[in-house]
């Protein structure tokens, strides 16, 4: 499966490091790619999308798809570039130049950049609806098992109070049930 953001790509929507490992934010690149992606495109327009030969099949939707995918990588990156696993176990680095970010930091940057995809989302849904012709294996939303059928799911970093409180946010925002997966 081919790759279809880079870590510079992340950089043009968030500001990271440049010192930060490109090794350690691709994976979170994959992971949206076939969590996310997959789950927006649905199986047959994201194998379509993401196929490993040339020229490529609709290569006008990557710079569609690549906003979504750079919010999502980086919400993934933030939730756990401060850990790293190493041969003793998972620690987290600190040094004496640096203050580690609260929990509830770190849960309102994720949540701000998983608005963010969800606004890109959006767009792409609307183009692909409206050019549904051009794209014989997309699926209308409407169409769609699962999708926008009323149950989201998170993760969240945070103490109980922080949790209840996104959960409520959240629910009252969306008008849906979610369910949660506290870090």
């Amino acid at each position: 499966m081919r790759q279809i953001i880079t870590a510079n790509d992340i950089k043009k929507y968030r500001s990271i490091s440049d010192f930060a490992p490109v090794g350690k934010i691709v994976p979170f690149i994959m992971d949206a790619q076939i969590v996310e992606l997959k789950n927006l495109l649905g199986k047959d327009l994201f194998l379509k999308v993401v196929e490993d030969i040339s020229p490529l099949n609709y290569p006008e939707l990557d710079t569609m798809i690549e906003p979504i995918l750079a919010f999502y990588s980086y919400q993934r990156y933030v939730v756990q570039s401060q850990t790293n696993v190493t041969a003793f176990g998972v620690v987290q680095k600190n040094t004496d130049f640096s203050t580690a970010a609260t929990d509830k930091t770190i849960s309102r940057i994720t949540a701000q950049a998983r608005e963010m995809a969800r606004v890109y989302e959006d767009i792409l849904i609307e183009f692909l609806d409206e050019n549904i012709d051009n794209y014989p294996e997309w699926k209308s939303q409407c169409n769609r098992k699962g999708k926008n059928s009323g149950t989201i799911g998170y993760s969240v970093v945070g103490d109980k109070k922080d949790i209840n409180d996104f959960v409520k946010d959240e629910v009252n925002k969306l008008g849906r049930n979610i369910f949660i997966n506290k870090r």
